[in-house]
């Protein structure tokens, strides 16, 4: 949506196999955007995060064949941010599609989660955690 809110892009191929082509999608659940403007896009079904160009041309499968189902997306200092659709844990991808890093754990704990809903990163690398179950945002210093 542009600023005077007229329709602006809409990209992505919907298919329903399970080896998608480049730019095709199935059940697209989480979004985030780079710096430069890029655009990445995590699908459920498919277990992909894929990466476009600010115009919305597909442009590298980040991630494919991911354990658990992407969700929610944030970005910040290289890495891509993702929830487990199964809502108690984060994992961390380079843009490489490489694992970096993976958190979190059902619980009631203060450092666990019930159901994660929602995630932001700060530009200093703090990450929020929004959690639907507990009915709270649970702030991470650092994750490294």
């Amino acid at each position: 949506v542009g600023p005077d809110n007229t329709f602006r892009l809409k990209f992505g191929r919907i298919t329903d196999k399970r080896v998608p082509f480049d730019g095709e999608v199935w059940y697209v659940a989480g979004v985030t955007c780079d710096e430069a403007g890029n655009i990445y896009v995590s699908d459920r079904n498919l277990k992909t995060i894929q990466k476009y160009d600010g115009e919305g041309k597909f442009v590298a499968m980040v991630a494919s064949g991911l354990r658990g189902e992407p969700a929610d997306l944030a970005w910040a200092k290289g890495r891509i941010y993702c929830v487990d659709a199964d809502g108690t844990r984060i994992f961390a991808v380079g843009t490489d599609g490489k694992q970096l890093a993976a958190f979190g754990k059902n619980g009631r704990w203060p450092e666990d989660f019930g159901i994660i809903s929602g995630i932001g990163v700060s530009r200093d690398g703090k990450v929020y955690v929004a959690d639907s179950y507990f009915l709270r945002v649970t702030i991470l210093e650092s994750v490294e």
